[in-house]
């Protein structure tokens, strides 16, 4: 990720820092959900990998909603492009299952008979395509009904997409990260050509801070203030 330059508005950079980061929040998420997948079909289901999962899961879920509803934000970026369009779009199955978890309390009184797990189901299916697996957590009431991948008789396999079920929405999250990835792209193109990104890449850093000499104030407790020029 690169460096911010030339723009004095200072809640435009905050507004594109955050969306910055919530993508890069989202991404990691997302490439973690893949690889304990993975590690489930090679390995078996376990307690630790199936929560591993759900959280990361939902952990996608409010990342993808802060980066998509952020970018409707920034002032200057054009709303024409489909890129933009479809990563709009996409919110409100993301806003759905964040509110579901957000109100718990509240959306558990109208969940049908036949509704999910409450912390949801997670489906993908198998390296070839043959097989559609679902994990999940938590007691399974009487009536429960899971759904398996939708399964393409054209091509004579389940669609290789992650989908996660709960309540009475669904999240393809496969599909959500190609969507908010293009309009990542998007916003990228948009900094550059408007040159807004420095050739320096982003980075961390630490404030070390030496000790302050004893009787320096009359004040037991002492904080340094340091500002940005």
């Amino acid at each position: 990720m690169r460096q911010l330059q030339n723009i004095t508005d200072r809640k435009l950079i905050f507004r594109i820092g955050y969306v910055r980061a919530a993508f890069s929040s989202m991404s990691r998420s997302f490439k973690r959900l893949r690889e304990t997948l993975e590690m489930v079909e090679k390995t078996g289901v376990t307690i630790g990998l199936t929560m591993a999962a759900l959280d990361d899961a939902w952990l996608y879920i409010d990342h993808a909603f802060r980066f998509a509803k952020g970018v409707g934000q920034i002032k200057g970026l054009k709303h024409s492009d489909p890129r933009f369009k479809l990563a709009q779009r996409d919110i409100i199955q993301l806003e759905k299952a964040r509110n579901y978890t957000q109100h718990l309390d509240s959306e558990l009184m109208d969940l049908p008979e036949t509704s999910y797990p409450v912390l949801g189901v997670i489906s993908w299916s198998s390296d070839n395509g043959q097989c559609s697996l679902t994990i999940s957590l938590g007691a399974l009431p009487t009536g429960t009904e899971i759904h398996s991948l939708p399964f393409d008789q054209n091509t004579g396999a389940y669609v290789p997409n992650i989908i996660l079920n709960a309540g009475n929405f669904s999240v393809d999250i496969s599909r959500s990260m190609a969507v908010q990835s293009k309009c990542h792209d998007y916003l990228e193109e948009w900094l550059l050509s408007s040159d807004m990104l420095s050739s320096d890449d982003l980075g961390a850093f630490i404030l070390s801070i030496p000790k302050i000499s004893a009787g320096v104030s009359k004040k037991r407790y002492q904080r340094l203030l340091m500002k940005v020029q």
